[in-house]
C-alpha cells in the first residue's frame, strides 16, 4: 500500500485564496479545464482511500503533465477544493460524476489518466466500473439506428 504525500484533511483554502487559484489557473487550456473537471469525480470514488488515490492523481498528473509541471501545484489545488466541496455537500459530487463520462468519451485520451490513477489491485473494482460506464457511452453514441444501418449497407453495396 502507498503512503498518501497529503492529506486532504491537511488542506484549507481562504476565500483569498481559493479565488487566487482559479485565477492562476483560468487560461491554462481545455484539457487542463477537462482534467480539472474529471479527477475529483475519480477520486472521490473511494472516499475511504482519498488520501490515497490524491497521491496517486499527483503522480499521474506529473507523467501527465511534462510541458505544464509549472502548473501542477495549482491544478492539484483546484482538485483538492472540489474535493472539500464534495465532502461537504455530496450533491455537488453526484452532479458532476454523470458529466464525468461525457468529457472522457467526448476526449478519450484522458481515460489514461484515469486508469494511471486506479492501476492497483485495490482499485480493479473502480477501474471496471468505470470502463463498463465508457463502453455503455460509447455503445449508446456510435450505434447507428435501423435507418443509419439501411443507408450503410446500400452505401457498401453500390460503392466502387
Amino acid at each position: 500500500m502507498e503512503v498518501s504525500k497529503s492529506k486532504l484533511a491537511n488542506y484549507h483554502f481562504s476565500r483569498l485564496k481559493r479565488f487566487m487559484i482559479k485565477w492562476e489557473t483560468r487560461s491554462l487550456g481545455a484539457d487542463i479545464d477537462r482534467l480539472i473537471a474529471i479527477l475529483p469525480c475519480v477520486i472521490y470514488a473511494d472516499k475511504a482511500k482519498i488520501d490515497i488515490l490524491l497521491s496517486r492523481t499527483q503522480d499521474a498528473l506529473k507523467k501527465y503533465l511534462k510541458q505544464n509541471a509549472y502548473a501542477l501545484p495549482r491544478i492539484l489545488d483546484r482538485v483538492v477544493m472540489r474535493l472539500l466541496k464534495y465532502k461537504d455537500e455530496e450533491k455537488y459530487y453526484l452532479q458532476d460524476r454523470s458529466k464525468v463520462f461525457d468529457i472522457v468519451l467526448q476526449n478519450i485520451q484522458l481515460y489514461g489518466v484515469v486508469i494511471d490513477i486506479f492501476d492497483d489491485p485495490m482499485f480493479e473494482h473502480l477501474l471496471e466500473a468505470f470502463d463498463e460506464r465508457i463502453k455503455e457511452g460509447y455503445d449508446r453514441e456510435y450505434t447507428l439506428n435501423a435507418d443509419g444501418q439501411r443507408m450503410l449497407s446500400f452505401q457498401e453495396k453500390y460503392s466502387v
